[in-house]
Protein backbone atom coordinates (compact mmCIF):
# COMPACT_ATOMS: atom_id res chain seq x y z
CA UNK A 1 0.00 0.00 0.00
CA UNK A 2 1.71 3.49 -0.85
CA UNK A 3 1.54 6.23 0.86
CA UNK A 4 -0.42 9.00 -0.58
CA UNK A 5 0.86 12.66 0.28
CA UNK A 6 -2.01 15.66 0.63
CA UNK A 7 -0.21 18.03 -0.45
CA UNK A 8 0.50 19.92 2.90
CA UNK A 9 3.98 18.00 4.24
CA UNK A 10 6.32 19.24 1.65
CA UNK A 11 5.09 22.88 2.72
CA UNK A 12 5.18 21.91 5.94
CA UNK A 13 9.09 20.87 5.66
CA UNK A 14 10.12 24.37 4.20
CA UNK A 15 8.60 26.45 6.65
CA UNK A 16 10.32 24.13 9.49
CA UNK A 17 13.59 24.39 8.12
CA UNK A 18 12.87 28.18 7.52
CA UNK A 19 11.56 28.74 11.32
CA UNK A 20 14.76 26.69 12.63
CA UNK A 21 16.61 29.16 10.58
CA UNK A 22 15.77 31.65 11.68
CA UNK A 23 15.88 30.95 15.26
CA UNK A 24 19.45 29.96 15.16
CA UNK A 25 20.32 33.69 13.07
CA UNK A 26 18.39 34.81 16.15
CA UNK A 27 20.55 33.26 18.75
CA UNK A 28 23.61 33.74 16.73
CA UNK A 29 22.88 37.33 16.85
CA UNK A 30 26.20 38.10 14.81
CA UNK A 31 27.21 41.23 12.39
CA UNK A 32 23.37 41.65 10.60
CA UNK A 33 21.84 38.69 11.44
CA UNK A 34 18.67 40.19 13.51
CA UNK A 35 18.31 42.83 10.60
CA UNK A 36 18.09 40.27 7.93
CA UNK A 37 15.59 38.33 9.65
CA UNK A 38 12.95 40.83 8.35
CA UNK A 39 13.29 39.29 4.62
CA UNK A 40 13.17 35.29 5.43
CA UNK A 41 10.35 35.96 8.16
CA UNK A 42 8.55 37.47 5.30
CA UNK A 43 8.48 33.92 3.64
CA UNK A 44 8.64 31.94 6.36
CA UNK A 45 5.33 33.32 6.89
CA UNK A 46 4.07 32.85 3.33
CA UNK A 47 5.27 29.12 3.80
CA UNK A 48 2.99 29.19 7.02
CA UNK A 49 -0.07 30.81 5.29
CA UNK A 50 0.63 28.19 2.13
CA UNK A 51 0.73 24.96 4.46
CA UNK A 52 -2.56 26.38 5.72
CA UNK A 53 -4.52 26.59 2.68
CA UNK A 54 -3.47 22.55 1.49
CA UNK A 55 -4.04 22.05 5.34
CA UNK A 56 -7.64 23.13 5.44
CA UNK A 57 -8.45 25.12 2.59
CA UNK A 58 -8.22 22.18 0.13
CA UNK A 59 -11.22 20.04 -0.27
CA UNK A 60 -12.96 17.38 -2.25
CA UNK A 61 -14.83 20.22 -3.60
CA UNK A 62 -12.21 22.43 -4.48
CA UNK A 63 -11.74 23.60 -8.33
CA UNK A 64 -9.43 25.84 -10.08
CA UNK A 65 -12.19 28.24 -10.29
CA UNK A 66 -14.16 27.66 -6.62
CA UNK A 67 -12.14 28.09 -3.72
CA UNK A 68 -13.98 27.83 0.01
CA UNK A 69 -13.58 31.09 1.81
CA UNK A 70 -10.58 30.17 3.90
CA UNK A 71 -8.92 29.43 0.84
CA UNK A 72 -9.65 32.83 -0.60
CA UNK A 73 -8.99 34.65 3.04
CA UNK A 74 -5.55 33.16 3.51
CA UNK A 75 -4.64 33.61 -0.41
CA UNK A 76 -5.69 36.86 -0.28
CA UNK A 77 -2.99 37.10 2.85
CA UNK A 78 -0.27 35.55 0.96
CA UNK A 79 -0.87 38.30 -1.94
CA UNK A 80 -0.44 40.97 0.55
CA UNK A 81 3.04 39.76 1.82
CA UNK A 82 4.36 39.52 -1.83
CA UNK A 83 3.37 42.78 -2.12
CA UNK A 84 4.77 43.68 1.06
CA UNK A 85 8.26 42.02 0.65
CA UNK A 86 9.54 45.20 -1.66
CA UNK A 87 8.77 47.59 1.61
CA UNK A 88 10.47 45.17 3.76
CA UNK A 89 13.28 44.39 1.12
CA UNK A 90 14.07 48.74 1.23
CA UNK A 91 13.55 48.77 4.95
CA UNK A 92 16.56 45.94 5.43
CA UNK A 93 18.98 47.94 2.64
CA UNK A 94 18.14 51.65 4.96
CA UNK A 95 18.75 49.57 8.09
CA UNK A 96 22.18 47.79 6.48
CA UNK A 97 23.55 51.08 5.27
CA UNK A 98 27.15 51.98 5.20
CA UNK A 99 25.91 55.27 6.43
CA UNK A 100 23.87 54.30 9.38
CA UNK A 101 24.54 53.06 12.90
CA UNK A 102 25.19 49.26 12.30
CA UNK A 103 28.23 49.69 10.49
CA UNK A 104 29.38 53.32 11.65
CA UNK A 105 32.30 51.00 13.52
CA UNK A 106 33.16 48.58 10.49
CA UNK A 107 36.13 50.91 9.22
CA UNK A 108 37.39 48.31 6.80
CA UNK A 109 34.14 48.04 4.85
CA UNK A 110 33.63 51.46 4.89
CA UNK A 111 37.08 52.25 3.69
CA UNK A 112 36.84 50.14 1.13
CA UNK A 113 33.62 51.83 0.27
CA UNK A 114 35.01 54.94 0.13
CA UNK A 115 38.10 53.10 -2.81
CA UNK A 116 35.47 52.15 -4.84
CA UNK A 117 33.87 55.05 -5.44
CA UNK A 118 36.66 57.30 -5.44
Amino acid sequence: MAHSLSGWEIPFSFLAFQWTGIIYVYHRDQYIDRAAISLVVTIAIQEVLQTLIWMFGITNTTTSTQCNLFNQIISHMIMLLLFLFPVVQLKFAYKTSFYNDLFRSDSIRKASLKLTIL
